[in-house]
C-alpha cells in the first residue's frame, strides 16, 4: 500500500484496517527506515528481527515496516 507521506495517522490507521481486513491489533510497532544504506551486522539484524516477531505474535501487535523514499513524499506499507 502507498500513500502520501503528509496522510494523518488516524487516516492512515482506519485504511490499513479496512484494505487489509484486520481487527483492531493490542499494539503497534512501527519501524520506519529510508532508502539510505545503513549497516546491522546478521547476528544484529537476526536478532532484531526475531525479537519484532516475538513480539507480535505474543501480543496481537500490527507490525508496520515503512520505507521512507527521500526523493518523493510518500510511504511504502
Amino acid at each position: 500500500m502507498i500513500v502520501n507521506a503528509d496522510m494523518p495517522g488516524d487516516k492512515l490507521y482506519e485504511q490499513m484496517r479496512a484494505q487489509w481486513k484486520i481487527p483492531a491489533p493490542n499494539l503497534l510497532i512501527s519501524v520506519t527506515g529510508s532508502t539510505v544504506k545503513f549497516y546491522m551486522t546478521s547476528e544484529v539484524k537476526d536478532a532484531f528481527r526475531h525479537g519484532l516477531v516475538k513480539a507480535a505474535e505474543s501480543t496481537g501487535t500490527l507490525l508496520s515496516l515503512l520505507e521512507i523514499s527521500q526523493n518523493s513524499k510518500r510511504l511504502t506499507l
